[in-house]
């Protein structure tokens, strides 16, 4: 890890673009709720560069390691499994069978349409 001298610049970093990158997370991530955490992995990865004093534009320097953490943490998601409820496919198209059903029913005078389970 970087030298107390590089925490200290980190720190600056942060009380002046701290919400600037906040907002720009914020903007880019569908879940608010993973905004601090991929702040907080900017944050670290700033800190592991050796050599800050030779980074010329520190705002752009964290806004790139930001887009590259943006990128990384949709690469992340999207191999992610995609969870289904089995149930509630199976039930939704029960009912879907059962009001088709019933109107067909209802059509050919078997049953009164009205006592149909509505789409709504």
């Amino acid at each position: 890890m970087g030298a107390p001298d590089n925490r200290s610049f980190v720190a600056s970093i942060a009380a002046r673009y701290g919400p600037r990158l906040r907002r720009f997370l914020s903007v880019r991530l569908r879940n608010a709720a993973d905004v601090p955490d991929l702040a907080q992995e900017v944050f670290l990865r700033l800190l592991r560069v050796d050599g800050y004093e030779s980074i010329r534009s520190p705002e752009a320097y964290l806004f790139t390691i930001a887009s590259h953490v943006i990128h990384q943490h949709a690469v992340r998601r999207s191999s992610e499994p995609v969870s289904v409820d089995v149930a509630e496919v199976f039930s939704l198209q029960a009912l879907h069978v059962i009001r088709v059903r019933c109107r067909l029913l209802g059509f050919a005078g078997v049953v009164d349409a009205r006592a149909c389970p509505s789409s709504g």
